[in-house]
């Protein structure tokens, strides 16, 4: 497989104390690696770091088979190609089309192809009929799966995903790991933090497991005991 991000000796420290001490992680191109812990184990901020929203002490960053030892530059194309979502969906204070489209603003694209773009995402995401919904009205399925479609529309290469179908009921989770299953066939790099690891199973390729600041890994298809990443 393909190796999209990887980060190697990423260590952070929160008020002093080592949260995070991960030798390797590495997100691979079509597949899906679903992260477990327990709460306060580090998860979310591991997330925010891969996405490039929180800075670690250290880590050396290997993207787009270039490795990038400065922060600041690996940090702005983290930020190009990663698209991170949050356990609960930010929406801005406008309509559902108009959110979808909002990471594609700063794109040069003609207006023809924005709407294009915008009319697909939503289409994908089954929210066709809602364009003119202001989002904060939508269900929590709904609002999650526009969440997905605004990251879809910009084409990333890795999506970080906190909790995806947390407080969902069971037919909205099924269309969220439907949309996931389709994002892996597209060749997307899918790192999910989930509870729900038997619903989520099915979607995994990769078991992590972080653990006192290290990450263990397992295969979903060979279960065993879970080594730690070296």
């Amino acid at each position: 497989m393909h190796s999209v991000t990887r980060f190697h000796h990423l260590r952070y420290r929160i008020n002093g104390e080592l949260l995070l001490d991960i030798d390797e992680l590495s997100l691979y191109a079509g597949s899906c690696c679903v992260l477990s812990g327990d709460n306060g184990s580090g998860k979310t901020t591991l997330m925010k770091i891969v996405a490039g929203l929180l800075k670690p002490e250290h880590a050396q960053v290997n993207l787009q088979n270039r490795t990038i030892m400065n922060w600041n530059q690996a940090r702005k194309m983290l930020h190009q190609h990663t698209a991170y979502l949050h356990q609960q969906p930010f929406l801005f204070d406008t309509s559902v089309y108009n959110n979808i489209g909002y990471g594609l603003k700063h794109r040069k694209h003609s207006r023809a192809a924005y709407h294009k773009l915008v009319d697909e995402a939503m289409n994908w995401a089954g929210l066709s009929g809602m364009a003119l919904r202001h989002a904060r009205q939508l269900s929590g399925g709904e609002k999650q799966r526009l969440a997905l479609a605004r990251a879809y529309v910009t084409d990333p290469d890795v999506m970080l995903m906190d909790e995806p179908t947390a407080n969902m009921d069971q037919a909205s989770r099924i269309q969220t790991y439907q949309l996931i299953q389709q994002l892996k066939e597209r060749g997307i790099s899918i790192l999910i933090s989930s509870h729900e690891q038997e619903q989520i199973e099915s979607l995994g390729d990769i078991h992590l497991n972080l653990a006192a600041g290290k990450l263990f890994t397992e295969t979903f298809t060979q279960p065993g005991t879970l080594r730690l990443i070296k």
